[in-house]
């Protein structure tokens, strides 16, 4: 859907889907990819704020939602709180080793550069992505 260039139809489609089944975090995440593409960035972190408020206290699937929450902050610039989020995640999940990575990779950006210079668009770390 998304690559056909229908991107306010998804849109609709996704908050219909999501109004549903507000848990469902593969939908949530589409959907703020969806909102960032149209620029409503704090949009996009409300889906994924109600995906982990609204997930299932399931280690799967709160793992996958503050994943997916921490590495939108990352994007974002907001390091501590991505950070805070993976580390949740990892908690949750000690086994993912995709997480692990990430956050390795955030740490290291973290404490080379603590005010967040290194977290500009296009230089992020290919993993956060």
């Amino acid at each position: 859907m998304l690559r056909s260039g229908h991107i306010l139809k998804s849109s609709v489609l996704l908050e219909q889907a999501l109004g549903e089944d507000p848990g469902l975090v593969e939908i949530a995440a589409t959907l703020a990819e969806v909102y960032v593409a149209l620029g409503r960035h704090r949009r996009a972190l409300g889906c994924l704020n109600r995906a982990v408020s609204s997930c299932p206290r399931r280690p799967p699937e709160l793992a996958e939602a503050l994943g997916q929450r921490g590495r939108f902050l990352l994007r974002r610039g907001l390091l501590e709180e991505g950070l805070r989020d993976l580390r949740a995640a990892l908690r949750w999940q000690p086994e993912n080793q995709q997480l692990r990575l990430q956050l390795r990779a955030a740490q290291r950006s973290y404490y080379l550069h603590p005010q967040g210079h290194d977290c500009t668009p296009g230089r992020w770390p290919s993993c956060w992505q």
